[in-house]
């Protein structure tokens, strides 16, 4: 697995790199695989991988607030972990009927189109039809904190 990380990928809050990890003798890999191990077995992580550094991204050149986007960035530890478990919680959820898009990166527009059909087209009255997404990509682009707690709360 190591071969195929990403070397100019940014380092997170324990100050790891891809490329440090990739060279890693193969007793540092055993000790990371019982990490994960006890991560999977009792959902518990290690104080230090339990953070990250949120930064904000300039999107567009300006000086203006709205212009931004923060992303986090994660223990490179946690990352290799997500990209070995998300197999896994893709075919589980599957197997609990989510099913993806059949369009990938639909837009917030598009989103709630599909969602107005599903409600639409639902044949089950005593089912509810959920809509679900997730994009991490371009968290609360160009919307103002404030904004976004009217609509949460």
């Amino acid at each position: 697995m190591a071969e195929t990380l990403p070397s100019g990928k940014a380092g997170g809050p324990d100050g790891l790199t891809y490329r440090h990890v990739k060279d890693w003798p193969k007793g540092l890999w055993a000790w990371t695989a019982e990490l994960y191990r006890h991560v999977d077995d009792t959902g518990d992580w290690p104080t230090l991988l339990r953070c990250g550094d949120t930064i904000m991204l300039d999107r567009d050149g300006t000086p203006d607030p709205l212009d931004y986007r923060p992303i986090t960035l994660l223990p490179v530890l946690v990352r290799i972990w997500s990209a070995l478990r998300g197999p896994w919680l893709r075919t589980h959820l599957r197997r609990q009927g989510v099913r993806p898009l059949e369009r990938a990166h639909a837009g917030c527009e598009q989103l709630a189109g599909d969602y107005a059909l599903a409600m639409e087209t639902t044949t089950d009255a005593h089912h509810p039809t959920v809509l679900w997404a997730t994009d991490f990509s371009k968290a609360y682009d160009r919307k103002a904190h404030a904004h976004l707690e009217i609509i949460l709360t």
